[in-house]
């Protein structure tokens, strides 16, 4: 995340004194405790979210064309949140995510998801990506297949992305692995529009609270009969 995005989070999370925090997307995810209540998370756009198309490189790796050269420390460094396209069945999104309690920044962690189709099945693979402060311990993290939807978007499966801790000498962590995906078991349908919601939740070393990671989105896909195809990559609100 870039340094004018992470003032303005950080200028967002100090109207919330002893509030939990993420910045990932262009939004403040915030976990506010209220003594003799339940927690509540309180969601703020902090800014407009920084969307950039970045072309893949050229360069693949040798395993075969669907699997991209990892750049995955160098690509989308700068912005709050980068998407590309692979190709019509592969998309990719990245999330710098900056999180803290209160005014203070405690760390920064990557979270990174390919999705590439099975036909008419969306599959994911995810990465995070330790940058700075304690260990993360993931909580769960999910990829929701959603229902585009004028109204409040339908669903269509989903599935769990179980990362293990991330550290400064163990920075990195696939779910469920650097080649492999998780597959929901819902076969889509070719008259209908997509898009997936990737989202999760973790916590730091010497710190009680929980964290979230703000939803990103790999981009809208359709024509899933017999093999769905991105129309929208980056993903645009």
């Amino acid at each position: 995340m870039d340094d004018s995005a992470q003032r303005a989070c950080v200028a967002e999370a100090k109207r919330m004194p002893k509030a939990a925090w993420t910045c990932m997307a262009g939004t403040l995810t915030a976990r506010v405790e209220v003594p003799g209540r339940a927690p509540r998370t309180e969601i703020k756009e902090f800014g407009s979210g920084v969307v950039q198309l970045t072309p893949p490189p050229a360069t693949k790796a040798a395993a075969g064309a669907d699997i991209l050269a990892d750049d995955y420390d160098s690509w989308c460094e700068d912005g709050t949140v980068c998407g590309r396209k692979i190709s019509d069945y592969i998309a990719e999104v990245k999330g710098n995510g900056v999180y803290g309690v209160g005014g203070t920044v405690i760390g920064r962690v990557d979270f990174i998801v390919r999705q590439a189709f099975n036909g008419p099945f969306p599959r994911w693979r995810g990465l995070l990506i330790w940058d700075s402060g304690p260990t993360i311990r993931p909580n769960a993290f999910w990829a929701d297949c959603r229902i585009n939807r004028s109204g409040p978007d339908g669903f269509c499966d989903n599935v769990q992305l179980d990362f293990s801790p991330v550290t400064s000498t163990s920075w990195r962590s696939w779910a469920p692995s650097s080649t492999g995906y998780e597959q929901t078991d819902t076969r889509l349908s070719n008259n209908t529009t997509y898009h997936d919601d990737l989202h999760g939740s973790f916590k730091a070393d010497g710190h009680s609270e929980l964290f979230a990671a703000g939803t990103i989105h790999t981009g809208r896909w359709r024509q899933c009969g017999p093999n769905c195809k991105y129309y929208q990559v980056p993903w645009v609100p």
